[in-house]
């Protein structure tokens, strides 16, 4: 039997995007993440180990709080997968739903997502 549990929290970030057309921009970000296992799990675990990384960069320039010249609404689903993989979770999806209902999702699969791209 497969579990899978799922948690929300939210984040107010400020990006700076080189090259388009609205440069330096805020987001309120709600960030859902959902884990698989094969036993019981402490959901409410879950919930503060995803609150503990969306905070990390809660009310900060994105780029400062994840050390890069530029940072994507994709790299804060990167630091929050590589932050409960580090707590030894199996992340199943990470979603994040910006204003008027726009939605990025990473599904990681087996492998840790640390960059972007290809």
């Amino acid at each position: 039997m497969r579990w899978e549990y799922c948690a929300k929290s939210w984040a107010s970030v400020a990006l700076r995007i080189p090259g388009m057309r609205y440069g330096l921009h805020g987001h309120d970000v709600e960030v859902e993440a959902c884990i698989e296992s094969g036993k019981v799990v402490d959901v409410e675990e879950v919930a503060r180990s995803l609150e503990e990384a969306v905070s990390s960069v809660d009310y900060k320039p994105l780029w400062e709080a994840l050390g890069r010249g530029e940072a994507l609404i994709e790299d804060l689903l990167i630091h929050v997968l590589d932050k409960l993989q580090a707590r030894g979770y199996k992340v199943t999806i990470i979603k994040a739903t910006l204003p008027r209902g726009r939605v990025i999702k990473l599904k990681p699969g087996n492998q840790p997502a640390t960059t972007r791209g290809g």
